[in-house]
């Protein structure tokens, strides 16, 4: 709970948030990192911490997909040209990348997505 706290007072433009020390991405903060950025978009963060729980274990080095799938997102780099593996490897702006996608609609596009709610 104090690490979505924190992680929450990131995102005002309190002068208290500006002194905090920035949020440590680990597969134990995870959670309440996700929780965050879904709050952030407006989409509920359930779906989005289950189906990133189910693609990469919340493991921000996960490579899968014979090597074309990267990051706690999985995100398949053949379908997103746009997105560079650095990106995908990065866990804050991969998580950032899913909460965007999942507020979008965009939810199906995660394998672990459809075989959890479609």
């Amino acid at each position: 709970m104090q690490s979505i706290l924190i992680f929450l007072a990131l995102f005002t433009q309190t002068a208290y948030a500006q002194t905090l020390p920035p949020v440590v991405y680990s597969t134990s903060t995870a959670p309440a990192i996700i929780e965050a950025y879904a709050a952030k978009y407006g989409t509920p963060a359930a779906p989005l911490v289950a189906t990133l729980n189910c693609e990469s274990h919340f493991a921000a080095d996960r490579v899968g997909d014979h090597g074309t799938s990267f990051g706690v997102a999985q995100i398949h780099l053949p379908a997103h040209p746009d997105i560079t593996k650095e990106q995908a490897l990065d866990p804050m702006w991969a998580v950032d990348y899913a909460a965007r996608e999942f507020a979008a609609g965009n939810a199906g596009q995660w394998t672990c997505y459809k075989k959890l709610y479609e």
